[in-house]
Formats: structure tokens, C-alpha cells, sequence
């Protein structure tokens, strides 16, 4: 009975071993497969982020070379900013883009009446950037921002463009901001040294000049597109 009995005991301990065995395959069979299906997954994701990736560049490329471009093209298109609001009267002393150390030229001792500082502190209150414009005369305007290439620019006015002229051969010249644009005219905002704090100009969008006869017209600087 004895020897029977162990028989029984270790045909059911092999059974059970045969079962727990089986369980245990089954369950490893179900976590691989899991882990093969996660692995899937995030595979699949890995796959995409490159590509992604690669798309964000390639766009970015094409900005700054349509930047690069636009830069060098005279007629280039430049979209006016949002909610453009024209200047058509003189800032207020309490004016930071005009009136504060925020205008470099007003904190160098070169504050308005003056052009430059007028068109510094307009192009800032436009973008709400502060702008990247020569320090010097007015004149020096159009070709510091050719060599640097801060901003596009070209001979077709646009809201927020900086108009520059040069009056003398050198780098004597003026500088006014585009305010209002129609199929006849382009009107300016500007200021003056030595005496004209403010003022508006009006001229024919097709005068070679911009209103000025015996001046160059350089062209526009679109810190605003």
C-alpha cells in the first residue's frame, strides 16, 4: 500500500508539474507578445518623429531661404502686421518707444525732433521688438541693413516700412515710416531735426523721389513683414 501510494503521489506531483509548466509557457507566451506589441508601438512612433523632425526642418529651411531670397528681391511681398493702427499724430512725452532709454538714439542723446529716433521708436512700436537699425545718419540706414541682413527690403511700399533717402552723395539722408497706402498715394509719418517734432506726408505712390525731387530714394526696409 505504501509503495501504491507513493506511486500516486508522484504521478499527481508530475501532473501537477506538467500544469504548472504549461501555465507558466502560456503566460510567457502572452507577456512576449505584449512586450513584441509595445515594442511595436513605439517603434512605429520612433519611426514618425524623424520624419517629423525632418519636415519642421526642411520648413524652417524654406522660410529662411524665402527670407534669403525676399531680401535681394525689390518686389518683394511683405504681410503687414496684425491690427496695423497708422500713426497720424505725434506720440505722447509719455511714449516709451519714443521718450525712454528703450530708444537707443533718445538714450544716446539723439532724441526728437529727429528722424531716426522718430522711425526707432515707430518701428518698435509696431513689432514691439526693438529694431536693428544703424546707429549713424540716416543715409547709413539702407546699406547697414543691406550688409547685416536685418530685414527684406525693396522699392514697393508696405504698412510699417521704413522709407530711406539720402539727400547728399554720403550718408546724409531721411528716414519716415509707411502709414496708410492707396492706389494713388503713400502717406509717411515722420519727424525732423531740428525742429519738426511731427508730421505727415502725403506723395504719389508712383514719384521715383517719394516726394522729395532732389533727393535719392533708396527704398523701403519692411521691419513689419
Amino acid at each position: 500500500m505504501r509503495r501504491e501510494y507513493s506511486y500516486i503521489e508522484k504521478s499527481h506531483s508530475f501532473i501537477t508539474g506538467i500544469k504548472v509548466t504549461t501555465i507558466l509557457f502560456i503566460v510567457s507566451i502572452v507577456l512576449l507578445g505584449a512586450m513584441l506589441l509595445i515594442n511595436g508601438s513605439v517603434g512605429s512612433s520612433s519611426n514618425k518623429k524623424p520624419n517629423s523632425t525632418s519636415n519642421l526642418v526642411d520648413s524652417k529651411n524654406a522660410v529662411s531661404k524665402k527670407t534669403s531670397s525676399s531680401a535681394k528681391d525689390s518686389d518683394v511681398q511683405c504681410i503687414a502686421p496684425l491690427n496695423f493702427t497708422p500713426r497720424l499724430s505725434c506720440p505722447s512725452r509719455k511714449n516709451k518707444y519714443y521718450f525712454s532709454d528703450m530708444n537707443y538714439l533718445y538714450r544716446c542723446g539723439f532724441g526728437m525732433p529727429n528722424c531716426t529716433c522718430y522711425a526707432f521708436g515707430r518701428a518698435y512700436e509696431i513689432t514691439g521688438i526693438e529694431p536693428e537699425f544703424s546707429i549713424n545718419d540716416a543715409a547709413t540706414w539702407w546699406k547697414y541693413n543691406q550688409k547685416f541682413n536685418c530685414y527684406p527690403y525693396g522699392n514697393k511700399p508696405r504698412l510699417g516700412a521704413i522709407a530711406v533717402w539720402r539727400y547728399d552723395g554720403n550718408n546724409n539722408g531721411h528716414v519716415a515710416v509707411v502709414e496708410k497706402i492707396s492706389k494713388t498715394t503713400v502717406t509717411f509719418s515722420a519727424s525732423g531735426y531740428p525742429s519738426q517734432m511731427f508730421f505727415v506726408k502725403t506723395v504719389n505712390i508712383n514719384d521715383s523721389h517719394m516726394g522729395y525731387p532732389s533727393w535719392e530714394f533708396l527704398g523701403f526696409i519692411y521691419v513689419a513683414g
